[in-house]
């Protein structure tokens, strides 16, 4: 199935890619206006939207993206609807500029679950960017900078990626 986002409606099509049959539409989020980017993942068999909101007048630089996560399911209708979800157990999601992805926390001792960590793009007065990491606790929505900015001008935006571990002399748990 490919799932498609409209730019301007926030509408999803689901299409079988087999035969290119529209399989179904998914309705954009009600009273969510204000966002910059929008993420599908799938965690446990749920279909997640990952919706990133944008306030660059926040006072806190920190706070001036965040995220909320919604849950495909069905109204009382039998019709589909998002939910807001406040908790991934122990999952976390990682969203760069385009794509999202989860694991689970206790496949990594460092990450930890019901967040999400992703990558924030700083623009310095001298016309630099830099790639921030950070991560956001979704069931509280605290957010916490991660040691890590990349510096370089000349980096494409970064992207996650989840390597075979054996490679960095990891042993399988």
């Amino acid at each position: 199935m490919l799932f498609s986002v409209e730019i301007d409606t926030r509408i999803i099509k689901v299409t079988d890619i087999g035969n290119g049959t529209l399989v179904s539409v998914l309705p954009p989020i009600e009273g969510c206006s204000n966002y910059k980017d929008d993420y599908l993942v799938e965690v446990s068999g749920d279909i997640l939207r990952v919706i990133r909101i944008c306030d660059v007048e926040h006072p806190n630089p920190l706070m001036s993206e965040l995220f909320e996560v919604y849950r495909l399911d069905e109204n009382k209708n039998g019709l589909p609807c998002w939910v807001t979800v406040t908790s991934i157990g122990d999952h976390a999601l990682f969203i760069d500029f385009n794509d999202a992805l989860t694991l689970e926390a206790n496949d990594a001792a460092t990450i930890k679950g019901n967040s999400i960590y992703y990558m924030r793009t700083i623009f310095t007065a001298c016309n630099r960017i830099l790639y921030d990491a950070q991560r956001m606790d979704i069931h509280t929505g605290a957010v916490e900078r991660l040691n890590h900015c990349m510096r370089n001008q000349y980096l494409r935006n970064p992207h996650w990626f989840v390597p075979n571990l054996r490679i960095f002399g990891i042993n399988d748990r």
